[in-house]
């Protein structure tokens, strides 16, 4: 069988509307319960009487026939779109129970008129009963496919239809969608974001539980990203009042939108475990047949039993098989996975059963393990520098660095913004990836960066220098080094905080039996200072982005497999050589599409919590196979009658009634992912 999506399994077992299959049922249920109460076997089995009236044996053939040739029909074009895809399935067995069922009871009440009784079985009364039940389970079906394929809220409702634009010192109401990238708006008290942007004024506390997942209130200042669809808190409640935003992306660029992308593209993703559903169901079909027909021969020539009994027993057997309840267990798993990942500002872009196998992970530092929100904490000049005071060593590492967006970068710059510094236009800047930038300014050249930059500029450096910088390093700072015309003159010391809760994540994964290693492109002291905080034993220093893939390679020897988490552009590849690779706090765009999951809000404890439900996913997903195949086993025995000698069979009815049940089953416990 060809691997198929979960969306086109459903598609192909579900494919009608739920709004019309509960129009049928309430028909069916009418003609049902009259086909039930004027036939005479069940009067009988039930011990009550109507009492006779003319014709009144054919009134209960005649309303199941017409029961059968209405709501009948709906059975069986489902059945024709099992035969269409090759993909037989319930209805089909259905059907082809009910055909068996109408038959004998046609005989029997042909028969009857003719005068020759004894010709097939009465069974109209089961007949009815069957196409009513069969309709309710197509219905439970549909419809709860139909819940957990809707399970994730349409996160695009949240955005308002009206933004308030300030346009100098006025603003004005416009229509939200006629926001562009630049525009500034203002978000009061209790009003939603109209679009992604940064704050650059104002402080308050955001609600975007609803955008990545994150829990409880955010405060939010300038330089702090805010989402469309999140909420301004009341500021007479929590918040301190009104957020001036300027706008970073709009329309399909929008989080928002990008979430809701993601989750339509996990729905179609092909998953063995669909696959391997697709293909039992498909021989569940086939042994339900052989069943059926093992059955009625061994009835009629080991027993001569009546052809009633056989009748009844065949039509046990294919009924009490529930293929379909097979095949949607795994996909009602998978949308309701996906949905809840999602709330939780997880997207998942591959299969997450990757995830349950990891053995070791591997994190980066800044804006995984730290918040990579750098404040620069000092400032010195070295002896000999051609430089003559501190201002002047910032505002050329500043210049020097103007147009990156790295977040040293962005602190340096916000340092001299701060002092009022003057910078001089920097030209032929060139930013090398792990090592730094460098650039012309004022005729001089310039470069900033870690110790790799003076490696590869060949700059001497001095023992006070070293120690300064080893100092810092061991305090969990950050040492760049400027150095203009090849003459080290200064360093700049940054610290950068440790993320709230990322030793307790980490702690977490380590009591899971994972290894967790961190991997950086900082100096060693750092390194060592940030995984003694956090509790990470084993770390590499110094890492080139370069050769961070060659690390992870390294962590796979012997088959092990191993999980990435990254935050930026330099971890790409990082994550694409990872088993699973994490994006983290939403990362860059090429960071998220080398990424199988991506980590909305930056808070270490998801990282956890994605391996939790990863593990549940994978458990529900096994429960509801191994419940399916356990049920289809034990009913079909009993419906071909296996514990007859001791009087306990299973009717057609009852067989029907008894896979409604076991989709209740299997959906009730697809749905406990939402715990």
């Amino acid at each position: 069988m060809d691997a198929q999506s979960v969306q086109d399994a459903l598609n192909s077992q579900l494919g009608q509307n739920a709004r019309n299959l509960r129009r049928w049922a309430i028909y069916s249920a009418v003609l049902a319960i009259a086909a039930m109460v004027l036939s005479v076997p069940f009067q009988t089995l039930l011990g009550y009487s109507f009492g006779a009236f003319p014709f009144s044996e054919y009134v209960s053939p005649a309303v199941a026939t017409v029961l059968f040739f209405t709501s009948g029909v709906v059975l069986f074009r489902g059945a024709a779109q099992e035969l269409k895809a090759k993909r037989p399935s319930t209805l089909a067995l259905v059907c082809l129970a009910s055909i068996i069922l109408f038959i004998s009871s046609a005989a029997a009440t042909i028969g009857l008129a003719a005068g020759l009784p004894g010709i097939g079985a009465d069974l109209w009364w089961q007949l009815a009963a069957v196409v009513f039940l069969a309709l309710i389970g197509r219905w439970l079906e549909v419809r709860f496919v139909q819940a957990a394929n809707n399970s994730m809220p349409d996160l695009l409702s949240l955005l308002p239809a009206e933004a308030e634009q300030a346009i100098g010192d006025q603003t004005k109401k416009v229509d939200a969608a006629d926001l562009a990238v630049g525009d500034i708006v203002v978000v009061r008290p209790d009003a939603r974001v109209p679009a992604d942007g940064v704050v650059i004024q104002g402080n308050s506390s955001i609600d975007e539980s609803l955008v990545t997942g994150a829990t409880g209130i955010q405060q939010k200042g300038e330089g702090d990203r805010v989402y469309a669809g999140s909420q301004n808190s009341s500021a007479a409640k929590r918040g301190k009042g009104a957020l001036t935003v300027r706008i970073t992306a709009v329309g399909s660029d929008l989080l928002v939108a990008a979430i809701m992308r993601h989750v339509e593209d996990a729905k179609s993703n092909v998953s063995n475990a669909q696959v391997r559903a697709n293909t039992s169901a498909l021989w569940l079909f086939y042994c339900a047949l052989f069943a059926a027909i093992a059955t009625g021969v061994f009835w009629i020539f080991a027993t001569q039993s009546s052809l009633g009994f056989v009748v009844e027993r065949v039509s046990s057997v294919l009924l009490v098989a529930a293929p379909a309840t097979m095949v949607i267990s795994i996909p009602m798993v998978a949308l309701w996975t996906t949905s809840t990942a999602a709330r939780a500002g997880l997207l998942v872009r591959q299969n997450l059963d990757a995830a349950t196998k990891v053995q070791v992970l591997a994190l980066g530092k800044t804006g995984v393990l730290t918040t990579g929100k750098f404040t620069v904490e000092s400032i010195s000049v070295s002896q000999g520098a051609t430089v003559t005071s501190a201002d002047e060593l910032l505002s050329l590492a500043a210049a020097a660095e103007t147009k990156s967006q790295h977040a040293i970068a962005v602190a340096v710059g916000e340092a001299a913004r701060l002092k009022n510094l003057s910078l001089s236009p920097a030209t032929n800047m060139q930013s090398i990836s792990g090592v730094g930038v460098m650039a012309q300014i004022d005729g001089r050249q310039v470069a900033v960066g870690g110790p790799a930059i003076l490696n590869r500029l060949n700059t001497q450096v001095s023992y006070d220098d070293l120690l300064r910088a080893a100092e810092a390093n061991e305090n969990g700072f950050t040492a760049i080094f400027v150095v203009v015309e090849n003459v080290l003159c200064g360093q700049i010391q940054l610290a950068d905080q440790i993320r709230d809760g990322a030793a307790d994540a980490l702690r977490e994964m380590t009591a899971r039996g994972i290894e967790v290693c961190l991997v950086t492109g900082d100096a060693t002291g750092v390194a060592s200072f940030v995984a003694k905080q956090v509790g990470i034993e084993k770390f590499y220093a110094e890492v080139h982005p370069d050769r961070k893939p060659g690390i992870v390679k390294q962590l796979q020897v012997d088959g092990i497999r191993v999980a990435f988490v990254g935050d930026s552009i330099e971890d790409a590849s990082a994550l694409a050589q990872a088993d699973v690779g994490i994006a983290f706090g939403a990362g860059s765009d090429v960071s998220i599409e080398s990424a199988g999951l991506v980590l909305i809000n930056a808070d270490p404890m998801s990282i956890p919590r994605a391996f939790t439900l990863a593990k549940r996913g994978l458990s529900k997903r096994r429960q509801n196979l191994t419940w399916t195949l356990g049920f289809s086993v034990v009913t079909l025995a009993l419906a071909a009658g296996a514990l007859a000698p001791i009087g306990l069979l299973v009717s057609p009815v009852a067989s029907v009634v008894l896979v409604s049940l076991s989709t209740v089953i299997v959906a009730v416990n697809g749905q406990l992912l939402r715990r």
